[in-house]
């Protein structure tokens, strides 16, 4: 099955992953730097995202991490955000694996007897019994929706809420239809902020044996890929749908003034 192998990748890939995010997360703290110093060219904009963000941290300076409302609400948008992600990247990518192994899988099937069939004197009319027994069997198991979720990556479901900032999108996306350019970067403000502080919180008062993953990936994923969230956020709240290509695309960057500092000129 497709889906079984590419659960079995990711599976082995927690690691690697987790190790690579660390090992260029300081490409995503300067790169996130340097957006920073680029607040005085968009002074309105920055003004507003400040504002908003710093707005958050001020609602609740008198309230500790451990305050039974809050972690009552974090608890509540978590579940919506775990549920967001749930549908949109692993039921969604059960389907589209359900529908590669139901067309592809007979596609891939046809085509093998029908070099079975040419390679043979005797003609053939139908596929082997044994093959069309498999394609029953899994259209079967496709038609009465028996894929569900395709994709069992523990680690990876139970840490996207932490990284991919769901707050921050749907405010985004509910301000875009009524408010101005700059209101919607004290809405970006806000909703980052309170995707840090949700973040910290429950990396704080929730054992990690609930969470779905150990303190070191957190430390090696989690946190560092926060960074990249809020560097990206940041660049989008100044520069708009091309602040997020740019911010990728700089990530090189300081990459190249090492290499130009121990004279390694590109290869052309």
């Amino acid at each position: 099955m497709i889906a079984e192998r590419i659960d079995e990748i990711l599976r082995r890939l927690q690691w690697p992953i987790a190790y690579g995010v660390l090992a260029i997360s300081p490409l995503f703290v300067v790169e996130t730097m340097q957006w920073l110093f680029r607040s005085l060219d968009y002074p309105v904009y920055a003004t507003m995202f400040w504002l908003g963000f710093f707005g958050v941290f001020f609602v609740f300076r008198t309230r500790k991490p451990s305050n039974p409302w809050l972690l009552s609400w974090v608890a509540r948008e978590r579940r919506l955000s775990h549920a967001i992600i749930t549908t949109i990247f692993f039921k969604g990518g059960g389907h589209a694996v359900a529908w590669l192994n139901r067309y592809l899988g007979e596609w891939f099937q046809r085509l093998s007897a029908g070099r079975k069939e040419q390679g043979s004197k005797e003609p053939h009319d139908s596929v082997p019994s044994h093959e069309s027994a498999d394609l029953d069997a899994r259209s079967s198991s496709s038609s009465n929706g028996d894929i569900g979720m395709a994709f069992n990556v523990d680690w990876l479901r139970s840490a996207s809420p932490f990284f991919l900032p769901s707050a921050p999108m749907i405010l985004w996306l509910l301000s875009a239809l009524v408010l101005p350019a700059s209101l919607r970067c004290l809405v970006l403000g806000v909703g980052i902020a309170y995707h840090l502080l949700s973040v910290y919180v429950e990396l704080c008062e929730v054992p990690y044996d609930q969470l779905g993953f150990s303190r070191r990936f957190a430390w090696c994923f989690v946190i560092p890929m926060n960074i990249a969230v809020f560097g990206i956020t940041y660049a989008f709240a100044l520069k708009g749908f091309s602040g997020v290509p740019c911010f990728l695309l700089e990530l090189g960057h300081p990459l190249r003034t090492v290499r130009g500092w121990f004279g390694w000129s590109e290869i052309t």
